[in-house]
């Protein structure tokens, strides 16, 4: 069953209720309207009567006499008065309806008589017709009893079931279609965000969108998928771009060292200096191409990868002093010293962080002079990377966090152009800031501040 059946269901159980619950509330009132105006009617005939006049008058004997003004005790014509009868306190009907119907006595209607006040309603079947009566207690001691049959206000009140019924009915009926109508009218433009979200799912394109209509919910959600679409369609972008540029990169190395695996296996009689240059540009290339095969699957493992669940509280001090360590060991005569002053402690990912660093330190040492110094300074949460190189060009500085890219005066020493790339996303990913500008006592300076949590004093 799809949505749009069930809202027309609900809609028509939610109209069936409400016209059933006034359906209801409609009879049960009118029965109680019907009801009391026949009470009222028959309370005013009974008070009318003055009982002791009737008596005295139907019995020929003053009231106020020992027999209570009964005479015989027997019912005199009332001279064609009809719908009431007398009793007195003992139940005895004095006065009653010449060839009418006799109305039953109860004790409540005795009671009345004795008290002298007081009125009772009540129900009751003479002869298979349903009467209403109302007694009502008169001083010197009679109550006057009077009532009328009521067949014609139950075929009232059946008409008027009918009548409620036929009308729920249809209220019913006029409420599914209503409702089916509402549901097609309402449901409209999120059938369309359907269609389009399954166009976009069978033509597998980002670059398409779905509506941004239907009302305020409707028009958010629209935006917030075209927002994922276009997410999506850069992420699809980006990974087009590293494949892209992946393979160009990839396909000068492997073709220097396919030319240097076809010269050795052609058998030629080599030089002990031409065989050792070429072994170590064998080495060279398979270190770079290995160099270029890690930047690659860190920057995709990052690109692809949510680190939020990743963080945790860092030692900024720890994870550059592990850095050092393994870059020093490659550095060659190239010295790192370290400067301190209340490194603080970060939330993120320390691995990820370690490579950071690592790879500003390696392109620091590279491009420092044989015996050069490279110094990193960590104050609270950043740290400044500084060498004693040629310096960056700084037409190159807004180039330098591209892929891939490398300045013109870099492309004869070895490295892939991604190794600042990892820099910045991995800083970005931390939500801090890089920087690279030139040192003003010459070379290159690199700063990365990253969020502070507290600081912590080694």
């Amino acid at each position: 069953m799809n949505l749009r059946t069930r809202l027309a269901l609900a809609t028509a159980a939610a109209a069936a209720l409400a016209v059933t619950g006034v359906a209801i509330l409609g009879i049960s009132f009118a029965r109680y309207e019907l009801r009391s105006q026949v009470d009222q009617s028959l309370r005013r005939q009974a008070e009318k009567v003055r009982a002791a006049e009737v008596v005295a008058d139907q019995t020929g004997n003053e009231p106020g006499r020992p027999n209570g003004g009964r005479g015989d005790g027997k019912p005199k014509p009332d001279g064609g008065t009809t719908g009431y009868q007398i009793i007195d306190t003992i139940g005895e009907v004095v006065v009653g309806n010449s060839g009418g119907t006799q109305l039953p006595v109860t004790p409540a209607d005795v009671a009345a008589a004795v008290a002298g006040s007081g009125v009772t309603l009540r129900d009751a079947t003479i002869e298979g017709v349903q009467f209403r009566i109302a007694t009502v207690g008169q001083q010197g001691g009679f109550a006057v009893e009077v009532g009328r049959p009521i067949d014609d206000v139950e075929r009232t009140l059946d008409g008027l079931t009918i009548g409620f019924i036929v009308l729920a009915v249809a209220g019913i009926i006029a409420a599914a279609v209503l409702g089916r109508f509402v549901a097609r009218r309402a449901l409209g433009p999120v059938s369309r965000l359907g269609a389009a979200a399954r166009d976009v799912a069978e033509a597998q394109d980002p670059n398409l969108h779905v509506p941004e209509s239907g009302g305020a919910e409707l028009e958010q959600l629209g935006r917030s998928i075209n927002s994922m679409l276009r997410s999506l369609s850069d992420a699809r972008e980006h990974e087009r771009r590293l494949i892209d540029d992946a393979a160009h990169e990839l396909r000068t190395p492997l073709t220097s060292l396919r030319t240097n695996v076809e010269l050795l296996s052609t058998g030629r009689t080599l030089s002990t200096e031409d065989h050792e240059a070429l072994m170590t540009d064998l080495r060279e290339q398979m270190e770079e191409f290995s160099e270029l095969v890690g930047d690659l699957d860190a920057l995709a493992r990052r690109a692809g990868s949510d680190q939020s669940g990743e963080h945790e509280p860092v030692q900024l001090a720890t994870v550059v002093d592990s850095a050092v360590r393994r870059a020093q060991r490659r550095a060659g005569a190239v010295s790192i010293v370290v400067h301190e002053h209340q490194p603080g402690l970060v939330i993120g990912d320390a691995a990820m962080l370690e490579r950071a660093v690592m790879n500003v330190l390696d392109n620091a040492v590279k491009w420092s002079p044989p015996s050069g110094i490279v110094e990193v300074t960590v104050v609270g949460t950043a740290l400044t990377v500084t060498d004693n190189g040629p310096g960056i060009d700084p037409a190159d500085v807004p180039h330098v966090f591209d892929r891939f890219w490398r300045a013109p005066t870099s492309r004869a020493m070895p490295g892939s152009g991604l190794g600042l790339s990892i820099v910045r996303r991995v800083v970005d990913d931390h939500h801090g800031d890089v920087t690279v500008d030139a040192n003003p006592a010459g070379g290159t300076r690199v700063r990365i501040s990253l969020p502070a949590t507290s600081p912590m004093p080694r």
